[in-house]
Parts: C-alpha cells; sequence; structure tokens
C-alpha cells in the first residue's frame, strides 16, 4: 500500500471571497442556459415530428449531407429529426441552416402562386 502526503499552501494574493450566494448564482446561470438549450431543442425536435414526414426529413439531411442509414439500416424518424436538429444548432453550420430554410420558404411561396404552381414539382 502506497501512502501520499499532500501539503496544501494558501497562496498570498488570493484572498477572494466567493460567498454562497455568488457561487449559486454562477451554478444557476450556468444551469439556467443549459435547460434553455434543452428547451429549444426539444421544441424544434416536437415541431419537426409534428410537421414533416420521413421523405421530408430525408430530403432536409440530404441537403445537409447527413446520412440517412447506418451500416445499411433506415434511421428511425425521431433519430432522423436528433440528427437534423443536432446539425442545426451546430454554430458552425447556421449559414446552411438559413440558406436552407430561405429556399424551402421560397419553394413553398412559389406553389401557392396560381402560374406557378402548375410548373413546381418539386414536394417538401
Amino acid at each position: 500500500m502506497e501512502h501520499f502526503l499532500y501539503v496544501i499552501k494558501e497562496k498570498e494574493g488570493s484572498n477572494e471571497i466567493c460567498s454562497p450566494e455568488i457561487i449559486n448564482n454562477l451554478y444557476m446561470n450556468d444551469v439556467n442556459d443549459q435547460v434553455s438549450n434543452c428547451s429549444e431543442q426539444a421544441a424544434i425536435e416536437l415541431d419537426y415530428d409534428l410537421n414533416n414526414t420521413v421523405p421530408s426529413l430525408n430530403k432536409i439531411m440530404e441537403y445537409y449531407n447527413i446520412p440517412t442509414r447506418i451500416e445499411k439500416k433506415e434511421l428511425r424518424k425521431n433519430n432522423k429529426i436528433k440528427r437534423i436538429v443536432e446539425f442545426e444548432l451546430n454554430c458552425d453550420n447556421e449559414e446552411i441552416v438559413k440558406k436552407r430554410k430561405r429556399y424551402w420558404e421560397y419553394i413553398t411561396e412559389l406553389k401557392e402562386d396560381n402560374y406557378f404552381k402548375k410548373h413546381i414539382i418539386i414536394d417538401l
């Protein structure tokens, strides 16, 4: 059995006092940020689940170059949604996400126009 000896020395000039209130505030701010991120992710996932079909999710994944299969096995709808939401919440993908959403809005608007709806055959 080994024995360890620890010597603890207090540094000079580090007399900052962190009261329990300060520590609690810092902790709660961090927890609130995490909760809001989780809430946002859950809300987006619910929106995709209620308002999209599997083929439309496949088109979004294809646009983002996210694989829809793992080892020749098709992902389930909830797994596809999780992958899309994780991709969209990643700050590195902000531009492509904005671009995709803008293009989807353009297509939707064109399909609502009396003239263009005859010529637009894409189905999102």
